[in-house]
């Protein structure tokens, strides 16, 4: 009787706990813990697809890092370049004008240098500024056909300086012809004296100071000096005799005489 008391015991305690609950409270108390878990899961089921989203752009998209090479040219393209400007044609013509105007006012100030060089004589100074200039601005063809004209007659000028320093008798003597010639007796008497005075007994030297002589109407020195040249050799009264230069002497009885004398002399000049 006890045991089964005690199994009564039992279940009246079950029973007491289960008629002691409130029936209303137990299905409230279950039906918040399933609208929990249900807003749980539905937050989850909301959650997932942004993130899967999220993923799927992020892979979609390149990184900001990495760039695509079309975006790289479309960007290079619309960046400016730095350095390179565009040119405005007014600004380079105004600019090429101005460089050709320095360049002709330089051109005339050289141009203008080599002019008072020349008129010093210093002729080859003259020359280097002339050639300088040609080979720098040498496009200014008006200028440029000037300063070629000028350094022509540097060139002639130092060749006949060239001419005035000769290293020897026989170079001195070519240089006082060359002198007589062109004119310049006074000059082509001082180089025949140089020459004279090392060998006094140079009769062509005497003769081309007689011719000089005559040109500058020195008549007494020219017959003078004939009459020397015909001393040392005889030949030099055949070449008076048809020397042009010796004309202002035909009206003169001395030359006449002297080159054309009464008694006849054989001519070495003409052979048989």
């Amino acid at each position: 009787m006890k045991k089964v008391g005690s199994k009564t015991s039992r279940k009246q305690v079950k029973v007491k706990g289960e008629s002691g609950e409130n029936p209303g409270t137990r299905t409230k108390i279950v039906s918040e813990t399933a609208r929990s878990r249900s807003r749980l899961t539905q937050s989850k089921s909301n959650l997932n697809p942004v993130r899967k989203a999220r993923t799927i752009t992020n892979k979609s998209k390149p990184l900001a890092t990495e760039k695509s090479p079309e975006s790289k040219l479309t960007q290079q393209r619309q960046k400016p370049v730095k350095g390179l400007k565009k040119k405005d044609p007014i600004k380079s013509t105004k600019s090429k004008i101005e460089i050709n105007q320095k360049a002709r006012a330089q051109l005339i100030k050289q141009y203008e240098s080599g002019i008072k060089l020349i008129n010093k004589h210093e002729f080859a100074k003259a020359r280097d500024i002339f050639e300088k200039a040609i080979r720098s601005n040498g496009k200014d063809e008006a200028i440029s056909e000037r300063i070629r004209t000028y350094l022509q007659l540097c060139e002639q000028k130092l060749k006949q300086q060239s001419m005035l320093s000769p290293s020897n008798d026989e170079e001195r003597y070519n240089l006082a012809i060359v002198l007589m010639n062109n004119g310049h007796y006074q000059d082509s008497i001082y180089h025949l004296n140089k020459v004279l005075k090392k060998n006094p007994n140079c009769d062509y030297a005497i003769y081309a100071l007689a011719i000089s002589m005559c040109q500058l109407g020195d008549d007494e020195n020219a017959l003078n000096n004939l009459k020397e040249a015909i001393r040392l050799k005889s030949e030099n009264r055949f070449l008076a005799q048809r020397e042009s230069d010796f004309e202002p002497l035909l009206n003169d009885s001395r030359f006449m005489a002297l080159v054309f004398p009464k008694e006849p002399v054989d001519d070495p000049l003409i052979i048989s």
